[in-house]
């Protein structure tokens, strides 16, 4: 017999599905931290439109002012 098992387990199959769960980590955590990058760069932006542009996107300017104090992490 060529294969071993383990715990019901081909010997292998475990440390395979350990691998694609910490790449699929690695890939969720820089999703996000990506996303929040994206959010903290459109508040400053909003920030620096003039209150005509506001008023054109539908926004008052303190209503940017209220949605640019919101954390990075904060939708």
């Amino acid at each position: 017999m060529a294969t071993t098992t383990y715990n019901g387990h081909i010997a292998g199959t475990q440390s395979k599905g350990f691998w694609d769960g910490l790449a699929h980590a690695a890939h969720s955590a820089v999703e996000t931290l990506a996303l929040w990058q994206r959010r903290r760069e459109q508040r400053r932006y909003l920030l620096s439109l003039d209150d005509r542009l506001l008023r054109d996107i539908g926004l008052t300017r303190v209503e940017a002012e209220i949605e640019a104090d919101k954390p990075f992490w904060r939708a």
